[in-house]
C-alpha cells in the first residue's frame, strides 16, 4: 500500500514538473544572438538568444539558454544553421524561466 501511494505521489509530482513547458511550434528565426557577461547587469549576459514569431506562443518573441547548459554548442549551431540557410525549426520553451521576457529553450529541432 505505501508503495503504490508513493508512486501516485511521485506520477503527480512529476507531471507538475513539466507543465510550464510548451511547443512554440514550426517558426524561422529572426535573429540569434550571443552575449558575453554584461557590466549592465543585463538578464542577457552570458546567454544565446534566438528572435522568432510563433502563433502557437504569441507573447514570446525570445528564448534564450546559458552559455553554461551542457547543450548550449549543439543548441547554438543547430540555431545558426537555421537562421543563416532560412531552415524552420521547431522551439520548445520552458515558461517558468524568464530572462527579461525571454524563456527558456528546452528543444531545437531542424525541420
Amino acid at each position: 500500500m505505501k508503495k503504490s501511494v508513493l508512486v501516485v505521489l511521485g506520477l503527480l509530482l512529476s507531471m507538475s514538473a513539466y507543465a510550464k513547458n510548451r511547443d512554440c511550434g514550426v517558426v524561422f528565426l529572426s535573429s540569434v544572438s550571443v552575449q558575453a557577461d554584461r557590466l549592465d547587469g543585463s538578464t542577457h549576459g552570458n546567454k544565446m538568444l534566438i528572435g522568432f514569431k510563433s502563433q502557437a506562443c504569441r507573447s514570446i518573441k525570445w528564448a534564450y539558454l546559458e552559455n553554461s547548459d551542457e547543450a548550449y554548442d549543439g543548441m547554438l549551431s543547430i540555431a545558426m544553421t537555421a537562421y543563416l540557410h532560412k531552415r524552420r525549426l521547431a522551439v520548445f520553451v520552458d515558461e517558468s524561466k524568464d530572462a527579461s521576457g525571454a524563456k527558456r529553450i528546452q528543444r531545437l529541432t531542424l525541420q
